[in-house]
């Protein structure tokens, strides 16, 4: 789904309007949790408060207010040595000659498992995503293969597909509003069906990751309980 900026502003103005009053203004925000892939592991829970982050996840506050606007499962595959310095990738790239120097991907297209599965949404006892197919998020390149040749300067070999990293082609533009208050217990999880045993493997010293990404507007400290009044567009979530 393409992004629409008329429909986004909106929503944005919708809560501006209210917090405005209260010298709250809605800040472009994005929320990023990562996760280590596990082999024989299927199921993943992203917790979007937790206390001990990596210098490239994002957070919100125990009272802050998130609108989304749009949601993204990515991979990754990070360096041990030199973390924060992975692209988010949005296909299980495989790991060749064609890549730039430094970027690495995966050595087998097992991943594209977790394409199979479901993003779900609950918050505290109420489940608000059921079932939002990973197929939303799995974009390949549309670039050909490019051809090398051998060393023997006689054989045409094939180096793989051409990688893009575009946060685009990641990112699901929601028709309907999540609200993700801090004060409440918010729970995002993949569900893939993977088969025991089976691996995701990186090349050695590098660390394959499944990354969810929102992102929308944060209105800092507006799931304080004083906001919770008649006029509040939100005020159901807090």
């Amino acid at each position: 789904m393409k992004r629409d900026i008329r429909f986004n502003r909106d929503r944005m103005l919708l809560g501006a309007d209210f917090y405005g009053r209260y010298q709250i203004t809605p800040q472009t925000g994005q929320i990023r949790i990562e996760m280590s892939l596990v082999e024989g592991q299927g199921t993943y829970e992203f917790d979007i408060k937790k206390k001990i982050k990596s210098g490239t996840e994002k957070i919100i506050r125990d009272n802050d207010l998130f609108i989304s606007r749009a949601i993204g499962v990515a991979l990754m595959v990070e360096s041990n040595t030199a973390p924060g310095t992975a692209p988010l990738l949005s296909y299980p790239m495989i790991n060749g000659a064609h890549l730039p120097a430094g970027i690495k991907g995966f050595v087998n297209s097992n991943p594209y498992v977790l394409y199979n599965g479901v993003v779900t949404m609950k918050t505290d006892q109420s489940v608000n995503m059921t079932g939002l197919p990973m197929t939303h998020f799995l974009h390949v390149p549309e670039t050909q293969p490019v051809g090398m040749i051998n060393s023997a300067d006689d054989t045409l070999m094939s180096s793989g597909i051409q990688p893009q990293f575009n946060i685009d082609n990641i990112l699901y533009e929601l028709p309907e509003v999540l609200v993700i208050a801090g004060n409440h217990s918010t729970d995002f999880k993949v569900e893939a069906p993977v088969v025991s045993g089976l691996q995701m493997a990186t090349p050695e010293g590098y660390t394959a990751k499944i990354v969810l990404i929102i992102e929308g507007w944060l209105f800092a400290a507006g799931a304080n309980e004083k906001y919770k009044m008649a006029g509040n567009p939100w005020k159901e979530s807090i």
